[in-house]
């Protein structure tokens, strides 16, 4: 155990006072105990907590464990001459100890659980039972935890890595888009949808993946606060900031000026950001920018979000999501001007994704021959996967 930090999941652990303090506990016979876990701050209260039979020790690190996180903590014990709880530590003298029969203990945690935890998740069985991720699901969200969580800003110019999951319509974006904070254990997510329907839809979706209902809320035993930014700010329903705040680019730029731009019209404005955006981007600090489907952005509008997060965190990463690299207008969206030390994608193709049943086959009707050429042949490079993978790694 570790007296007030430096806390550990073995049996006892964490440096010199928590190996004596464990002896400690290994000298106060118990044949049983109510031991009950409180989070930071929190009151031990009166009620008595679970009962357990001997080894104290074993059973503090077995919640530990449980727990999923090296987090520090202390542990109380009810002090029957003074009424009231008391810190057990390396000075407590055991013959001295005036407590209950059988006594009562609290293990309490003196640092914050991390909302977005990895660890219950890391494991092969979890993904495929417990949470029945598909196949592609689960390449993405193992990808972006081994390549992109690792992967660090290269220059200030390039901003933050920026990581593309490219997945066919139907093969699950938004578990990608929940799990995604959990394999990068991030703090302060920003999702930025195409549009207001899909945005609360999306917000939607998200609050029932991280509920007690959903098996990633349960699995990650997972309290997620989410909130919406529209163009009239942050609408919070606590004083705290949230741990995901889901919004739409038009909240946040200023469209008109950014088509303008790009079109290259005489007298055009380069892209703003809308009202209050930069005082939200910068009060939010994201570590984590999710753009769902984000080749709806106009270019220049995805370069101003890009700038403002990283700007506001340094060690920001971006996520992009899609089913369609590459925009109508032809330009590429995200990975334009990024350097292969910053830019990494994920390539689930729409071949595989027939073959193993994630999506029906499409039988397409030929076209037209009144069509123009140009169109044609637009549509017909988006059959081959070597160009996708060309468009998004144009090395």
């Amino acid at each position: 155990a570790s007296e007030g930090g430096g806390g550990g999941g073995g049996g006892g652990g964490g440096g010199g006072g928590g190996l004596d303090l464990s002896r400690r506990f290994a000298d106060l016979p118990l044949k049983k105990f109510f031991l009950k876990v409180v989070e930071p701050g929190g009151d031990p209260g009166d009620d008595l907590g679970t009962k357990h039979n001997g080894g104290l020790l074993a059973k503090v690190a077995a919640l530990l464990a449980a727990d999923g996180e090296d987090r520090t903590f202390e542990i109380l014990y009810f002090d029957k001459d003074g009424n009231d709880w008391a810190q057990m530590n390396t000075d407590t003298d055991m013959d001295d100890l005036t407590i209950d029969t059988p006594p009562k203990f609290c293990l309490r945690f003196t640092s914050s659980k991390r909302t977005f935890s990895a660890a219950p998740f890391l494991t092969h069985d979890r993904f495929k039972k417990e949470l029945g991720l598909r196949t592609p699901q689960e390449g993405a969200l193992l990808q972006i935890r081994n390549v992109l969580k690792p992967a660090r800003a290269s220059s200030a110019e390039h901003g933050g890595p920026r990581f593309m999951v490219i997945l066919p319509t139907g093969c699950g974006k938004t578990w990608v888009m929940a799990l995604a904070p959990c394999m990068l254990e991030s703090t302060n997510v920003l999702c930025i949808l195409p549009n207001l329907t899909i945005g609360d839809q999306v917000n939607s979706e998200l609050s029932h993946i991280y509920s007690s209902q959903h098996s990633v809320g349960r699995t990650g035993n997972m309290k997620v606060r989410i909130e919406k930014y529209t163009s009239r700010g942050l609408v919070l329903n606590s004083d705290a900031l949230p741990d995901v705040v889901t919004t739409n680019v038009q909240a946040l730029v200023d469209t008109s000026r950014a088509k303008a731009g790009e079109a290259g019209e005489e007298g055009a404005k380069e892209p703003s950001l809308n009202r209050n955006a930069e005082t939200f981007i910068n009060t939010l600090k994201p570590d984590l920018v999710i753009i769902d489907e984000g080749h709806h952005f106009p270019a220049s509008s995805w370069e101003l979000l890009s700038e403002s997060a990283t700007a506001a965190n340094t060690d920001c990463k971006f996520l992009l999501l899609t089913a369609t690299p590459q925009r109508g207008d032809g330009r590429q969206y995200g990975l334009k001007n990024v350097p292969p030390p910053n830019q990494f994608f994920y390539l689930y193709s729409r071949k595989d994704a027939i073959k193993n049943k994630f999506i029906k086959e499409i039988h397409y009707q030929p076209i037209p021959a009144s069509w123009p050429e140009r169109i044609a042949k637009k549509v017909e490079r988006y059959e081959d996967p070597d160009y996708i993978v060309q468009i998004v790694d144009p090395a």
